[in-house]
């Protein structure tokens, strides 16, 4: 009972450093993959993603705006 007890401990230790040697670099490697394929979100993006489409989409807006009430405006001088 004693051996088998001794059995699993030592397979229980070589799973763990067959684990510790797998996983020893994953966070570093994962990092400089990161870094290397530009993953990383920037300013100018984040502009251009969030402050940009809203300031682009209320102009475009506007201008539609602009052209139903000059087509309104046009209607009412053609009808009157």
């Amino acid at each position: 009972m004693k051996r088998e007890q001794q059995i699993k401990t030592m397979h229980k230790l070589q799973c763990l450093n067959i684990s510790k040697r797998f996983l020893q670099n994953c966070f570093m490697n994962t990092m400089t993959h990161l870094a290397e394929n530009n993953f990383w979100r920037t300013s100018f993006k984040d502009q251009l993603e969030i402050a940009y489409k809203d300031h682009l989409y209320t102009q475009v807006l506007d201008e539609a705006m602009k052209h139903e009430l000059a087509a309104e405006y046009i209607e009412g001088q053609i009808s009157e």
